[in-house]
C-alpha cells in the first residue's frame, strides 16, 4: 500500500494506531508529538537572556505543524520579552538539509547587519550553515550562535558542537506506546 491509502486502511479496519511526529496532519490518524513549541521558546529565551537580540529562525515550510509550532515558540518569546518581531527575521522554505542551511547562511552574511544567532528547523540544516561559517573563518558562537533541533547524533561530530533542541523520542515512543495499549 502507498502510505495514504495504508491509513485509509488502518481507519476503516479500525485497526489501533498512533502515529509519532505531524505526520497525523497528512494522515488523521491519532498522534504524539513533542512540544515544539515550548522547546523553541525555551531556546530563544535562553538566547535572549545570553545578551542576543538579533536571533534569526530558518525554517522548511509551516504547513507541517513541527515547523508551525517551532515558529509560534519563536514569536512567544519575543513577544513576551518585549522585544518586537521583525519579520525579516525569519527566512522559510528552505530544504530541510544541509544545502538549505548552506544557502541560508550565504544569504545571512549579505546582510548589512548579521545576527548575532540562527535557530534551524533542523541539525542538518545548522550543520550546513556550519560548514559556511568555518570556511569563512568566522567562529561559533563568538562571531554567531547557531543551534538546530532534532538533537542528531551527528550534531557531536561537527566542530564545535552543535547546540539542538532535544527530541525525546524514547518518551514520545513510550507515551504511542502507551496510547495503543489502552485502546
Amino acid at each position: 500500500y502507498p502510505p495514504i491509502r495504508f491509513c485509509d486502511h488502518i481507519r476503516n479496519e479500525n485497526t489501533p494506531a498512533v502515529v509519532l511526529h505531524d505526520s497525523a496532519a497528512r494522515t488523521s490518524l491519532p498522534t504524539v508529538q513533542h512540544n515544539n513549541f515550548l522547546a523553541m521558546k525555551t531556546m530563544v529565551s535562553g538566547l535572549i537572556d545570553q545578551g542576543h537580540r538579533d536571533i534569526f529562525l530558518v525554517i522548511t515550510d509551516r504547513k507541517f505543524a513541527t515547523i508551525e509550532h517551532r515558529y509560534q515558540g519563536f514569536l512567544c518569546a519575543f513577544e513576551e520579552r518585549g522585544i518586537p518581531f521583525k519579520k525579516e527575521s525569519c527566512l522559510e522554505g528552505l530544504e530541510d538539509n544541509i544545502i538549505g542551511g548552506h544557502r541560508a547562511m550565504i544569504r545571512l552574511l549579505e546582510y548589512k547587519k548579521r545576527p548575532t544567532a540562527v535557530i534551524f528547523s533542523n541539525d542538518w540544516m545548522a550543520m550546513g550553515a556550519l560548514f559556511v561559517l568555518n570556511r569563512c573563518g568566522l567562529k561559533v558562537p563568538e562571531d554567531m550562535s547557531i543551534a538546530g533541533a532534532g538533537n542528531f547524533p551527528q550534531s557531536e561530530q561537527v566542530n564545535p558542537r552543535l547546540t539542538t533542541i532535544d527530541t525525546p523520542w524514547n518518551k514520545t515512543v513510550s507515551l504511542a506506546l502507551q496510547i495503543l495499549e489502552e485502546e
